[in-house]
């Protein structure tokens, strides 16, 4: 008896979990990518920003930052994706617990670590770094950034040259 009735009680549970299991196949898709290679993407950015004498726009973040995420949104404003496509080869490399892509970021890039993330970098067209800083200076709020200040200092940051 007292197994028919837990069995009852547990019926609806074990459907709903069962369920959950089935039909739990959506795809992660991922902003800052941590299963891309940043070696080879980085490497074919700045070859095409060569071939298209443009500079290349790193942002280097991850999913688990808010401002990260944040910051990306702000990039998809019509009028930002203009500036940011007109000048730049645009590449995201991740930067999480799981993917911290040191060889790129540390070694190849130089990259700067900041008291937070999102980290921006500008490359000319050869692959040298001519601008490394944090998005803090376009937020707007807790995790809000101005996209017409993102959109002023992209076309700004276009015309950068290496002073190396």
């Amino acid at each position: 008896m007292k197994f028919l009735i837990l069995s009852l009680l547990l019926m609806p549970v074990a459907s709903k979990i069962s369920f959950s299991q089935e039909h739990n196949i959506h795809p992660v898709k991922y902003i800052f990518d941590p299963n891309a290679n940043a070696k080879v993407d980085l490497s074919n950015a700045i070859a095409t920003a060569g071939k298209l004498h443009k500079h290349v726009f790193i942002l280097v973040g991850g999913d688990w930052s808010p401002e990260s995420v944040q910051f990306n949104l702000a990039l998809t404003k019509d009028y930002v994706q203009k500036a940011l496509l007109d000048n730049y080869v645009f590449l995201r490399i991740n930067f999480s617990p799981s993917s911290k892509n040191e060889d790129v970021l540390r070694k190849q890039l130089d990259c700067p670590k900041y008291d937070g993330y999102p980290i921006l970098l500008v490359l000319d067209e050869n692959g040298k770094k001519v601008l490394a800083k944090t998005a803090g200076e376009f937020k707007i709020g807790a995790n809000n950034y101005f996209a017409p200040k993102i959109e002023k200092a992209l076309k700004d940051w276009a015309v950068l040259k290496n002073v190396n």
